[in-house]
């Protein structure tokens, strides 16, 4: 929905023009035709605001700002904004508050931090932004994938500051840095020679991480999609695996929710933690590939298999559809549905070369 710019009659002091994408409806006189005062709804797309909307924008903390976008959100798309987005953006400010320095203006001292761009995010400048990139790179030892999430979810917050009127005439600091990673295909494919070392590694690993990081390899798998499977989830009669929605964690697209086949001497260890002999943490995988190569993630093995199926000759349809990836899923519908057998079949073609590699 396009936003108008309305002012709203009721309180004419406190409101300026501003962009809103909230309704709200009020009344005002007007003349019938046959001479009498009545009174007429009128809708707009504006809102009161407490205070006059020169004062408020600056004193908005990031917490407020935040809940902005969540309403925007809200109102775009219907739904909520995740648990996921919300612990990531709080972690984002708060590298924010620890990372860029508060310079405070003299008129509002004693309190120097009730100004600055660390704690209003209407104030932010470039220069805070270029710290909080250099801070974040130099201290917080991120990755450039990292920095730009980061930088991202803060930006967004400020773009609906400015899209919902609450400060109109704010830019975008985040728009005038360069923060974007420059190469998209940053997550590094393993090689043939990756995966032979990652075979002589396993056999000297704990049985858990060893067997934590073969299923990553042989399925493919996302990180968060493995650690958060159960027992009850692995069909052990079929050798499958459920992949689904699990104590508050859901499967990054519509996509993601899939049934897909493993090679039958697989065992679903659990997310019971490390004394119950649980799947190995993903800060003990992430050790445990750098030691083989400082490049390898565990988000590397899921570009390492669809590697591995081009090697295979594996149909490329069955492919995208074991992955979870959202052109399978399409194709599917194009050209029909797909067996637990057909897929089973092109997967094996996969683990094959694995076992080679590996070896």
């Amino acid at each position: 929905m396009e936003a108008l710019e309305q002012q709203n009659p009721l309180d004419s002091s406190l409101v300026t023009k501003q962009r809103y994408h909230q309704p709200i409806t009020w009344s005002e006189p007007v003349v019938t035709e046959d001479g009498e005062v009545a009174e007429r709804e009128v809708r707009g797309y504006t809102e009161e605001l407490t205070k006059p909307s020169a004062l408020r924008p600056p004193e908005l903390t990031w917490e407020e700002a935040v809940e902005i976008h969540r309403e925007r959100h809200r109102h775009r798309t219907g739904a909520d904004l995740s648990e996921a987005w919300g612990e990531k953006v709080a972690k984002a400010i708060q590298y924010m508050r620890e990372l860029v320095p508060i310079r405070a203006e003299p008129e509002l001292e004693p309190e120097p931090a009730s100004w600055g761009g660390p704690n209003r995010p209407a104030r932010l400048e470039p220069q805070h932004v270029r710290a909080y990139i250099k801070g974040l790179r130099d201290k917080k030892k991120l990755s450039a994938n990292s920095i730009e999430t980061s930088c991202a979810l803060l930006s967004g917050v400020l773009t609906s500051l400015k899209k919902t009127g609450e400060c109109p005439d704010i830019e975008n600091p985040f728009s005038q840095v360069d923060y974007t990673t420059r190469d998209k295909g940053h997550l590094y494919s393993p090689t043939k020679e990756d995966y032979r070392r990652i075979g002589f590694a396993l056999k000297e690993m704990d049985p858990r991480y060893a067997t934590t990081i073969r299923w990553l390899a042989f399925t493919g798998m996302r990180l968060n999609e493995l650690l958060t499977r159960q027992p009850e989830d692995y069909d052990e009669e079929n050798h499958a695996i459920r992949i689904g929605p699990r104590d508050g964690w859901k499967p990054k697209t519509s996509t993601s929710n899939r049934v897909i086949p493993t090679p039958e001497d697989f065992v679903c260890l659990g997310n019971k933690g490390r004394a119950r002999g649980g799947w190995a943490s993903g800060f003990s995988i992430a050790k445990q590939l750098k030691q083989v190569n400082p490049r390898l993630s565990a988000h590397s093995l899921r570009h390492g298999w669809k590697t591995a199926a081009r090697e295979a000759g594996a149909d490329e349809i069955m492919s995208e559809l074991y992955l979870g990836h959202r052109a399978g899923s399409e194709m599917s519908r194009t050209y029909g549905e797909v067996t637990a057998t057909a897929l089973r079949r092109e997967a094996m073609k996969v683990w094959a070369v694995m076992e080679e590699w590996m070896r």
